[in-house]
């Protein structure tokens, strides 16, 4: 149906590791796909890439030209594993995730990929929040861009100085 639209599907779709979720890489490598198969697009038109590699173009005023479904955008590689990214998991300090914060990514991996019926024991995250999910000898990995948020501050803050107390 793409062609009713008058917006073209990229010739060959992108090979990328995870199909699932696309890196910010594989979003340009679309766009631009996308740009040189509709070489006539309006200068102003926006390429909106999903995080599956599904493409709306809107013109400038956000009314949408035309869709390409993922299918037609990117292709999985054969040899690595398309795992969806989880919900982002609030962890208090991004750069020193925490044992009990590694399980709760698990699981929020588990839970975006229900398909895949992965178990603790094929996922591993370091202290930094990167995630790797290996299934039947394919793998995949995720950044903590895509695993973990700081948790919200609560808003209170100790003093600057510390009172002292007679």
């Amino acid at each position: 149906k793409a062609e009713e639209t008058g917006i073209k599907a990229p010739e060959t779709p992108i090979t990328v590791d995870n199909a699932k979720a696309l890196t910010p890489e594989n979003k340009k490598a679309v766009e631009d796909a996308v740009k040189k198969a509709n070489p006539k697009l309006p200068a102003d038109a926006k390429i909106e890439v999903g995080d599956d590699g599904a493409v709306t173009v809107k013109d400038k005023d956000g009314k949408v030209l035309g869709t390409i479904p993922a299918e037609k955008t990117v292709k999985q590689d054969e040899n690595k594993l398309g795992v969806k990214a989880p919900e982002a998991v609030e962890v208090a300090d991004p750069e020193n995730v925490t044992p009990e914060e590694q399980g709760k990514i698990k699981e929020a991996i588990k839970k975006a990929n229900p398909d895949l019926n992965l178990t603790d024991d094929d996922i591993t995250v370091d202290n930094k929040g990167n995630a790797t999910v290996t299934k039947d000898g394919k793998s995949a990995t995720l950044t903590p861009a895509q695993t973990v948020k700081k948790a919200e501050e609560t808003g209170i803050k100790a003093p600057e100085t510390p009172i002292t107390v007679d």
